[in-house]
């Protein structure tokens, strides 16, 4: 009896225990996930925005954008720098909630500009709470690109380049030229000054296409800040209507006993290149030499033969034919001395002395390779030593011979010359070098 008595008893205690306090119903314990719910809902928790970027979409104005990262917040702050990355940052402007943009308008071109976003929720009229900071973006205004680019042609040698102005801040325009089209490669052709809207491109190629594309630039102190290009403009020259000038002032002299250096004077302006002729009987015949662009005014012709003359001429051409043949110059390369030794004849003469193996040489230089290095007040030697190589001695042909004083300086400055060799000259050029000496 006194078993039932105490759980007949113990229950109905239980019951009235459970069922107190104004007989609300128990609450059954509450998860981690209803502790998060709840904690969102009164905003003590708040994801940061993420992702956020920042592009120059004018020479006055940046765009920003950035990724919500939360659901339940209230706006979005946007916070600027002008001082960099880790510059000062104050409150640039809120927007409301799922709002994922900002425009930046009135910005000076050429000045950095730097952005973070925060999200924030208000919790009652006295609390708002806040999401930590986005990433850091930054851009810089830059001028408004020019458009409406045109290229026409003026001439045979001539295109002018036209476009449309856009910015109000830039100081200058680039131009930039491709010879190989829309898709070739483009290289600087002119930078203009401030407000310019027109060029004329000369000295260019008959019968070729030629393509355009221009850029604003802003020089701000040592930076330059560039808009995107314009559209490409294309133009093609017309062939040309006559052959060009002739070119004349043809001047030949020996690089060395077997290469022979051509020169002459481009008349024309409108060529497309240059033939010369080469020839060994005295202009009765004529071969190929070689070739040269237009605009150029030389040619190495190597694999001659020493001692033997040779005739050269030059013609400019176009693709309406060859202008007149040039003046026509010779000249003979001297085949070089060989043998050449040094020896001691007196006390303070050295003597230097070679072969000469040319009969048309117009006669000799004696050259010395020299150098000297400049010793510190009270240190080493060790500025380091510069090398030369200089015509000591000018000699009539058929020379054999030539003396000198050794010798060097003194001071802080020590001359060393480190030896000694002869070339045959002729018209103004010369033979191989004979074999070096080492100087006494």
């Amino acid at each position: 009896m006194r078993t039932l008595a105490f759980v007949f008893f113990t229950a109905p205690a239980l019951a009235v225990l459970l069922l107190s306090c104004d007989s609300i119903a128990p609450l059954e314990p509450a998860t981690v996930t209803d502790l998060r719910l709840a904690a969102a809902a009164s905003g003590t928790q708040l994801p940061a925005p993420t992702s956020a970027r920042a592009v120059s979409s004018s020479e006055s104005q940046i765009d920003i954008t950035w990724q919500d990262g939360s659901s339940n917040e209230t706006k979005f702050e946007v916070h600027r720098s002008t001082t960099g990355e880790s510059g000062v940052f104050t409150l640039l402007a809120t927007t409301g909630p799922n709002l994922v943009a900002y425009r930046d308008r009135g910005l000076e071109p050429g000045t950095q500009y730097c952005y973070r976003i925060r999200a924030g929720r208000v919790v009652s009229a006295s609390k708002t709470i806040y999401s930590t900071f986005s990433n850091t973006a930054c851009a810089t205004p830059v001028p408004a690109p020019p458009s409406s680019a045109s290229a026409v042609t003026a001439s045979e040698t001539q295109i002018d380049i036209s476009w449309q102005d856009n910015s109000s801040y830039e100081t200058g325009f680039e131009i930039y030229r491709s010879a190989d089209g829309e898709t070739g490669t483009f290289v600087l052709l002119v930078t203009t000054g401030t407000n310019t809207v027109a060029h004329s491109d000369g000295s260019l190629l008959p019968a070729r296409r030629y393509c355009y594309k221009i850029r604003a630039r802003r020089v701000t102190g040592n930076n330059v800040f560039y808009s995107e290009f314009s559209n490409t403009a294309c133009a093609t020259t017309p062939p040309p209507s006559s052959p060009p000038a002739a070119a004349s002032d043809v001047n030949v002299k020996p690089n060395d006993s077997h290469t022979i250096r051509v020169s002459w004077t481009d008349n024309a302006t409108n060529e497309e290149g240059f033939r010369i002729d080469r020839s060994t009987d005295g202009g009765a015949s004529w071969n190929l030499a070689g070739g040269a662009g237009a605009n150029q005014w030389s040619l190495e012709d190597s694999g001659r033969q020493s001692e033997q003359q040779v005739w050269y001429r030059v013609m400019a051409f176009n693709a309406a034919g060859e202008a007149a043949p040039s003046n026509t110059a010779s000249t003979t390369p001297p085949a070089g001395p060989t043998n050449l030794t040094e020896q001691l004849v007196e006390a303070q003469t050295a003597e230097l002395s070679w072969n000469d193996n040319s009969a048309v040489e117009d006669g000799y230089q004696v050259w010395l390779r020299w150098g000297y290095s400049c010793c510190p007040s009270g240190g080493a030697c060790d500025a380091g030593i510069s090398e030369y190589e200089t015509v000591v001695a000018e000699l009539p042909a058929n020379s054999m011979t030539y003396r000198y004083s050794p010798g060097g300086g003194g001071g802080s400055c020590a001359f060393t010359a480190f030896g000694y060799f002869v070339m045959a000259t002729k018209d103004g050029g010369s033979s191989d070098p004979s074999e070096e000496v080492p100087a006494w």
